[in-house]
């Protein structure tokens, strides 16, 4: 049985897979021999090469909340196939993340790419380590006070459909583009 669905298709999900027609597929899903509880190889370099993450977490009471984190790539740091880390650096100070991983460490990565229209979810246990030789590892070894890190430990993983997702791209081909058709608006200028 594949490892996300034993997560994610509750006694109340599958209720409503039945109702909308789709039970039967899904229990095929269900039913495949890949676990999808650590990465592949192809899916590290995918993460790797992220510059954002949203991060689901909830209260012990259930309430939920999705936090978005960014950075260079890389800075959701693969340790292993079913270990990441992220360095959590303030933002506005309310620390709803933090607080809601010391009472329920249940937590979700959703991480897209818009330009190739991919979407990849990772359930996960997370904790936060305030270990200084972890938060020197994910900073570097100059900053004064190295940041709390994120460890998550993946439960299971699944990548979606690209339906609906809105092709996007980042600033980099932007300019690359830009600089193209400025070579191709000046080569036509000259011929023209």
């Amino acid at each position: 049985m594949s490892r996300f669905t034993e997560i994610a298709f509750t006694p109340a999900v599958k209720k409503v897979q039945s109702v909308m027609g789709t039970r039967t597929a899904m229990q095929r899903v269900s039913e495949r021999q890949n676990k999808q509880d650590a990465l592949t190889d192809e899916l590290m370099d995918f993460v790797r090469e992220r510059t954002s993450a949203f991060i689901a977490t909830s209260s012990a009471a259930g309430q939920p909340y999705i936090q978005h984190r960014g950075g260079k790539p890389g800075f959701l740091r693969v340790v292993n196939s079913s270990t990441l880390m992220m360095s959590d650096e303030p933002g506005n100070g309310q620390f709803i993340t933090q607080g809601n991983l010391s009472e329920n460490p249940n937590a979700m990565l959703f991480l897209m790419d818009y330009a190739k229209c991919r979407r990849v979810k990772i359930w996960s246990e997370a904790f936060v380590s305030f270990d200084p030789n972890l938060g020197t590892m994910m900073n570097g070894p100059g900053d004064t006070e190295p940041f709390p890190v994120i460890v998550f430990r993946i439960k299971a993983w699944d990548e979606n459909c690209p339906k609906n997702i809105p092709r996007l791209f980042g600033e980099d081909v932007i300019a690359s583009l830009e600089a193209r058709i400025q070579d191709l608006e000046m080569g036509l200028a000259v011929n023209g």
